[in-house]
């Protein structure tokens, strides 16, 4: 959208000791500050139009961003086929780049669950992230814990860790499967189809 504005207002040109100052007239002050408020008007006309313009923007640059994750699992017992990773239990880490600055406001994650008579599943999904440097500790973003059967779960962040700083952390996805039972029949597995964390420009 083109913004522009022309100005009306033309000051007459006045001559030192001829031209007479009047309130009446084409020439008159009447007239003189008439033609001034209507370029200011349309001034302001120009600066709503800016303000409106900025205020769509704003609102644009807000709307919150999916980031859809294709689960890429790295740890023993996992297995990756067609887009799902697979296991009958261990755990998988991947590894997750998430724009700078960004403020995270949820994690989600869908697959299936398929427990047997003899092998119960517990599943544990999670995000975090861990300092580039020094000794501290991994810190939880986000947890997921899947019932059985199919699942699609989103989760909310602790909001003290939601905002992405990749100056000073690293981010990455675990799932971990552990499972309870005989084991007889066998059978039974764990598959993840996809992550998903949507985030916020602050």
């Amino acid at each position: 959208m083109a913004v522009s504005f022309t100005p009306k207002f033309v000051p007459p040109q006045l001559i030192e000791g001829v031209t007479r100052v009047t309130a009446l007239g084409p020439l008159g002050l009447n007239a003189q500050f008439s033609g001034i408020h209507q370029d200011l008007v349309g001034i302001g006309e120009v600066i709503k139009q800016i303000s409106d313009a900025l205020d769509t923007l704003a609102q644009t640059q807000s709307e919150p961003v999916k980031l859809t994750l294709t689960p890429v699992l790295l740890g023993a017992g996992w297995q990756f086929n067609s887009g799902t990773a697979t296991t009958t239990g261990g755990e998988g880490t991947m590894s997750v780049q998430l724009p700078q600055g960004t403020r995270i406001q949820s994690f989600r994650a869908s697959g299936q669950v398929l427990n047997t008579a003899g092998r119960i599943f517990d599943v544990n999904i999670e995000l975090w992230r861990r300092g580039l440097t020094g000794s501290a500790g991994p810190e939880r973003i986000a947890g997921l814990k899947p019932p059985a059967g199919t699942f699609d779960i989103p989760g909310s962040p602790v909001a003290s860790v939601a905002t992405v700083d990749n100056t000073q952390f690293r981010y990455y996805i675990t799932v971990v499967v552990t499972s309870t039972g005989s084991g007889m029949p066998p059978g039974g597995q764990v598959d993840v189809s996809y992550f998903q964390i949507t985030h916020l420009a602050s």
